[in-house]
C-alpha cells in the first residue's frame, strides 16, 4: 500500500516504513548506513523511529 502524503501527522512520523523505499534510503543517508543495514534493523527491533535511532546511534559509535 503506498504512503498518502496528504495525511501526514505523528503516528507516521513516528515509524519507518520499512516496505518505502525513500523512508528506507532516507534513513540510511542520515545514519551512515546501507539500506539493507537498515531493513535488518526494522526485521530486528520494529519499525518505531525512536527505537532505530538509539540502535543506530549504538552501531556509530562501535
Amino acid at each position: 500500500m503506498s504512503d498518502n502524503k496528504s495525511f501526514v501527522g505523528g503516528q507516521d512520523r513516528a515509524r519507518v516504513a520499512g516496505e518505502e523505499e525513500y523512508e528506507v534510503q532516507a534513513f540510511a543517508r542520515r545514519h551512515g548506513m546501507s539500506p539493507q543495514e537498515v531493513r535488518d534493523m526494522i526485521e530486528r527491533i520494529g519499525s518505531d523511529r525512536d527505537a532505530l535511532e538509539r540502535e543506530a546511534a549504538k552501531l556509530r559509535r562501535h
